[in-house]
């Protein structure tokens, strides 16, 4: 039976081990490892048959104390990185995800999360072998998920594990959304004949379950897949847009805000049509009975059948108890979405989502905009792409 212990790439070899025998001795073992390092976690993970996950973490923990530095595969890793960004910079999805990132965080996130290219160029195999070492001397968690009893995987976490005598506490820092006081708009450069637009919006209002069924029923009525309103109002209607999306997204953190977007892709010459219809439906929600019951529908449904496995448990209770949440969303969502009605999805429309202030963002050829309708939806900025993805 498999188990999966949580304790980008890891460092190649040992004194003892190379990185040919790793991959051999895991192998043998039907293990594997990955080390990811996200915004606020950074996650050691080693699965595979529970009887040798021990075995399995002693060679893990010995790459992350006695990785051998390997500077001509750290060249080649810069290399690459510097490569990729530099390719980012080429596709437009990539440029409206990292204007995204700039409208949501502000500059000031961008430019704490991200590495100049003469930064990446001065690291060293110590430095980043030392932040991998210095994990193991903070405090931590370990997760289990297997067939062993409590007892039996305790012990295997406790003669496997190395922690520090005395660690380090760690203090939660969460990157959080900026709130919007104001219109204003940014606009960034991409030649080509379609344009990419988003809008966002803060208001402060922090998390309460409470509300999770009428945000679940609005998203799904309004901005969510081919049957919601803004799919067939703004494409199938209209043809303004390829692609188009609004939603009210949660906070996954009790410290941060409920935010609103709305974004399209569509040609240039149809962005002051696209953007005055999309501002309209926003605010003035059109009414469907027939797309309310197939949104009612569909949410029930998916709840009916979805289930939580694996991994999957322990991570859904972690953010549940990082939101001082017990127990699942899911079962207060289904029992209230089955007596809604849509005069309800409009009252919440009307109080959560109408007359809001925006931070407007398009990605494009400047010299095909309207720019003197762009300019009556608040001051303009001019970014640069080295702005936007902060290097």
């Amino acid at each position: 039976m498999a188990a999966s212990c949580s304790v980008g790439s890891m460092p190649a070899s040992t004194a003892t081990r190379s990185a040919a025998q790793i991959q051999k001795d895991m192998y043998s073992l039907a293990c594997s490892y990955t080390l990811s390092a996200g915004p606020v976690q950074t996650v050691v993970r080693v699965r595979g048959l529970d009887e040798n996950i021990g075995q399995a973490m002693d060679i893990v923990e010995d790459l992350v104390f006695n990785a051998v530095p390997d500077t001509v595969i750290l060249s080649a890793l810069k290399a690459d990185v510097l490569k990729n960004r530099a390719d980012s910079k080429l596709s437009q999805s990539a440029c409206f995800a990292a204007l995204q990132n700039y409208i949501y965080y502000g500059p000031e996130f961008v430019a704490k999360t991200t590495l100049s290219d003469e930064q990446i160029l001065a690291l060293t195999s110590d430095e980043l072998l030392g932040a991998i070492k210095d994990l193991y001397s903070k405090k931590h968690e370990v997760l289990y998920y297997g067939p062993a009893e409590e007892v039996a995987a305790r012990k295997m976490v406790l003669d496997h594990h190395k922690i520090a005598d005395n660690p380090q506490p760690l203090v939660k820092e969460q990157p959080l959304h900026r709130q919007v006081s104001g219109s204003q708009v940014f606009l960034a450069p991409y030649d080509a004949n379609q344009f990419y637009y988003v809008q966002y919006s803060d208001r402060g209002d922090k998390f309460d379950v409470k509300n999770d069924p009428s945000v679940t029923m609005y998203n799904n009525y309004f901005g969510s897949g081919m049957n919601a309103i803004v799919f067939q109002e703004m494409r199938e209607a209209r043809g303004l847009a390829y692609s188009a999306r609004a939603s009210l997204v949660a906070p996954s953190y009790p410290n941060d805000d409920y935010y609103f977007f709305a974004y399209i892709a569509s040609q240039n010459d149809k962005l002051k049509d696209a953007v005055v219809e999309f501002d309209r439906i926003i605010n003035d929600m059109p009414q469907s009975e027939e797309a309310f019951q197939v949104a009612k529908s569909a949410i029930l449904s998916q709840l009916r059948t979805r289930r939580v496995t694996g991994m999957g448990v322990l991570n859904q209770y972690m953010s549940l108890r990082e939101l001082g949440l017990s127990e699942s969303r899911d079962k207060a969502v289904f029992e209230a979405v089955q007596n809604m009605t849509l005069a309800d999805v409009k009252a919440f429309q009307e109080n959560w989502i109408k007359g809001r202030e925006y931070l407007y963002g398009f990605l494009g050829r400047e010299s095909d905009f309207d720019t003197a309708f762009i300019s009556t939806l608040g001051p303009v900025t001019n970014l640069t792409l080295e702005e936007i993805f902060g290097y």
